[in-house]
């Protein structure tokens, strides 16, 4: 007789454990892992911005100490016709130089922003976050701190950038 009166209650109690269990299931898998970085941040000091900064500014300074040596001797001439021609030249060398970091500096971001965006997509899977959002400056209003991944995502990017990770 006791085994009839406590069978239902087992049944019963065994239900309500399993709708539970199920509830908490559905709700921990519906809670997003969202995080935010802080693009600035993230682009100047991801390591591949820095060495190709490095690069161009070698081009560049190679590229201004030509146009110095140009402005060095249209300096000492005396002849008009050469100070005519060096003129010109100087002219183009400037109009080279910021073309040159305007070609530079636009296609080297697009291939950092490329490569970032590679890693994010990495970094995102390995640590299972469901969304990053990236963030200009004053980008994100409020977040909490621990939801501001920047530096662990620098790191990470980094390491991976030089084959580390």
């Amino acid at each position: 007789m006791t085994l009839k009166i406590n069978k239902p209650y087992t049944i019963i109690t065994a239900v309500i454990i399993l709708i539970l269990v199920s509830i908490f299931y559905i709700i921990y898998n519906q809670h997003s892992k969202l995080v935010f970085v802080d693009n600035s941040k993230l682009f100047n000091e991801f390591k591949m911005t820095k060495d190709l900064v490095k690069v161009g500014e070698k081009q560049v300074a190679l590229m201004n100490r030509n146009l110095d040596s140009l402005s060095f001797i249209l300096k000492s001439s005396n002849n008009t016709e050469i100070q005519k021609e060096l003129t010109l030249k100087i002219i183009e060398q400037r109009r080279q130089i910021n073309e040159f970091q305007n070609n530079f500096t636009n296609t080297n971001s697009e291939n950092i922003w490329k490569r970032i965006n590679e890693y994010v997509k990495d970094f995102s899977v390995k640590n299972n976050y469901d969304l990053v959002v990236g963030s200009q400056v004053n980008g994100v209003f409020y977040g909490k701190p621990e939801l501001d991944t920047t530096d662990e995502l620098l790191e990470y990017i980094n390491k991976k950038y030089e084959g580390f990770e």
